[in-house]
């Protein structure tokens, strides 16, 4: 190490990282017990503000809570000021000060899935099911959804709620519950559905197998039923929906676009399911046997014709 040491460069340090979290090889681990000997205040300061921010819950993932760690600490003159007056006894104190900057608004953690369904388990046991093309930021137990569709197993906590935040601002509030929160911004509506428990939306109270659908624009809410939770094994069941409301599905789910020769069309209800791993064309060829919708493929997008629906 040619940078003086400190707290600062020892935490800047992905391997002195490893080393803290048990994940490094024989020969780092060797190289810092040396320094260890050396200097063993510095490092096991340094060590304690690791591990209490790996173990406050960053994320489940090794890589992610380095890279959180990374994010809070890249921050020289800040964090220089605080570990000039840091000592032993204030280290605990410390990991309280950087945990709470990883709770403040701008230090949200994004993530985002790609073709698959995620799980992510929080720091108090929450879990939540990221559906695929699914975006969140979240900090504590405030989680928003830019972007998808998700289903959390809450742990409830009366002094600490969790909330979900759509992008339009709707908020959903744990009142001891599974539920699931849908909001892409290719449909019109953003949903909310009750699978245990009991959630707030829009100061209404909704209990298990109820479920609520926002229009995004007039913000007016309509009770429905509870929709299932399939997608979390990757099945999806669309029911008496719009073609419309099955092809922003279907285009979300294999990244292609639609057009339509007779927009009537888009008004006709349909009942399908399929999963992630269905062939397109079965799904478009099923289209077209029940109800008739007929389809042309050209270059970069998909054209349906067919008779249209009052």
């Amino acid at each position: 190490m040619n940078q003086p040491l400190n707290i600062e460069t020892l935490l800047l340090d992905d391997s002195f990282i490893q080393y803290c979290l048990g994940k490094a090889d024989e020969a780092t681990i060797h190289h810092w017990n040396t320094i260890s000997n050396v200097h063993p205040e510095i490092v096991a300061q340094a060590k304690e503000i690791v591990l209490g921010i790996y173990n406050w819950g960053a994320s489940e993932e090794l890589n992610l809570a380095t890279d959180a760690l990374r994010r809070q600490i890249d921050k020289p003159a800040r964090i220089y000021r605080i570990i000039r007056r840091a000592s032993i006894a204030a280290a605990v104190l410390f990991v309280a000060v950087i945990s709470y900057m990883l709770l403040q608004p701008d230090s949200m953690i994004t993530l985002s899935t790609a073709d698959s369904v995620k799980k992510l388990t929080l720091p108090d046991s929450t879990v939540i099911w990221m559906n695929a093309k699914t975006t969140i930021q979240y900090a504590g137990r405030k989680v928003i959804l830019k972007e998808g569709e998700i289903f959390c197993e809450v742990q409830h906590d009366v002094n600490n709620p969790f909330t979900v935040t759509t992008a339009t601002g709707l908020e959903v509030a744990d009142i001891g519950t599974s539920f699931q929160v849908r909001s892409y911004k290719a449909q019109r509506d953003e949903k909310v559905s009750v699978t245990s428990g009991v959630v707030k939306v829009k100061d209404q109270l909704l209990q298990q197998g109820e479920g609520m659908s926002v229009n995004k624009t007039t913000k007016r809410a309509t009770l429905i039923p509870a929709e299932n939770t399939s997608w979390m094994e990757q099945k999806f069941t669309l029911n008496n929906v719009t073609l419309s409301q099955l092809l922003a599905s279907l285009q979300e789910q294999y990244h292609v676009r639609f057009n339509t020769k007779n927009n009537g069309i888009l008004k006709c209800r349909v009942t399908v399911s399929f999963t992630t791993g269905d062939n397109l064309h079965d799904i478009l060829d099923n289209l077209n046997l029940i109800y008739g919708i007929t389809y042309n493929i050209q270059q970069d997008e998909i054209i349906l014709d067919g008779k249209g629906c009052n």
